[in-house]
């Protein structure tokens, strides 16, 4: 029954975060938002980013599971952030290199300038966005939930990974095939990276993780910018 209700919860969270993401894909695609100045623009991106993460928190609720469940911890807070801001400009370093390599850097990411001001912005946004969210909905609900229902962390490593990546299909319509199971793909490698990174490493929890999606997610766009062709 128990295992049942894990499972459960595991889909809800899975399907709830899919829609919703889809329906902020709706909203970003709106001519309105373009109207908007930095600061109101950047408050509706968070907004609609913490809407994701209703379902979780009343999943949570409901369970009685705790944000130390997830894997947050009070202790080393300072060795927690500065551990995500190194990783992550380390891994979007790393990344813009190997994509260089292969020479998809600017087919991904496009061209252009990204000033060093829009770098900060976008990095606090994404803290609040895309690295709290995700890291809570996949390395945090789902991770904990899938060692509910069988207590291996590999295999939660794997499945949450695998789950991060088939999320990424709702970029379909607007992206196209290929441009999608580049990212599927990705993505599901980030997962990977993330979840071991918590694992393996010490100090690295759910803070530190959120610190190192966002910063990589921010870092990534600057890199290609500056080291684009």
């Amino acid at each position: 029954m128990k295992k049942r209700k894990n499972i459960t919860s595991i889909v809800i969270a899975f399907l709830a975060y899919v829609v919703l993401s889809i329906g902020r894909g709706f909203i970003f695609s709106s001519s309105w938002l373009g109207e908007l100045s930095i600061i109101p623009l950047n408050i509706v991106i968070i907004l609609t980013w913490w809407v994701a993460l209703v379902p979780v928190l009343l999943l949570m609720k409901w369970g009685k599971t705790t944000l130390r469940d997830l894997g947050f911890a009070k202790e080393k807070k300072l060795h927690q952030i500065l551990l995500g801001i190194v990783a992550g400009v380390i891994l979007a370093a790393a990344m813009t290199g190997i994509l260089e390599l292969f020479s998809v850097l600017n087919y991904l990411m496009g061209t252009g300038n990204l000033a060093v001001l829009a770098f900060l912005i976008k990095g606090v946004t994404d803290i609040l966005t895309v690295g709290l969210v995700e890291e809570m909905v996949f390395r945090g609900y789902i991770f904990r939930k899938l060692l509910d229902v069988k207590d291996s962390r590999i295999c939660a490593v794997i499945v949450s990974s695998l789950l991060f990546g088939l999320s990424h299909f709702i970029n379909l319509p607007n992206s196209g095939i290929t441009m999608t199971l580049i990212q599927v793909g990705m993505t599901t490698l980030l997962g990977f990276i993330f979840s071991l990174s918590r694992e393996k490493l010490k100090y690295f929890n759910m803070l530190t993780l959120i610190i190192f999606h966002a910063i990589y997610d921010a870092a990534l766009p600057f890199f290609t910018a500056v080291f684009g062709r």
